[in-house]
C-alpha cells in the first residue's frame, strides 16, 4: 500500500491532508507534542485527546480510514490514563 494521502498520483486538487512526503515527520512531531502535553500539563486530558484526533485527521496518513483511526487513537489515549473515553 502506498504511503500517501487521498488519491495517490492524481494531482494536488484531489489530495486530502498534507504533502505525502511530510507525513512521517508530521506524525513524529504530533507524538512529540502529545508527550510534551503530558509532561508539562499544557491542556486538560479531554483537550489533549481532541487535539490528537484533529491533528492526526489533518495529517491524513492513510488512503482510507483516517477518521476511524484518529478516533481509535484518541480513545486509546484517554483509556490508557484510566479515564472513560468520551462518547
Amino acid at each position: 500500500m502506498p504511503a500517501c494521502s487521498g488519491r495517490c498520483g492524481q494531482g494536488p486538487a484531489n489530495n486530502i491532508g498534507i504533502d505525502p512526503a511530510q507525513i512521517a515527520t508530521a506524525v513524529r512531531q504530533l507524538f512529540d507534542d502529545v508527550a510534551a502535553w503530558q509532561e508539562y500539563g499544557g491542556y486538560p486530558l479531554d483537550q489533549q485527546a481532541a487535539r490528537l484526533h484533529h491533528r492526526l485527521t489533518v495529517i491524513h496518513p492513510f488512503p482510507n480510514g483516517n477518521g476511524r483511526i484518529s478516533r481509535a487513537m484518541a480513545d486509546l489515549f484517554v483509556r490508557a490514563r484510566n479515564v472513560p473515553a468520551p462518547t
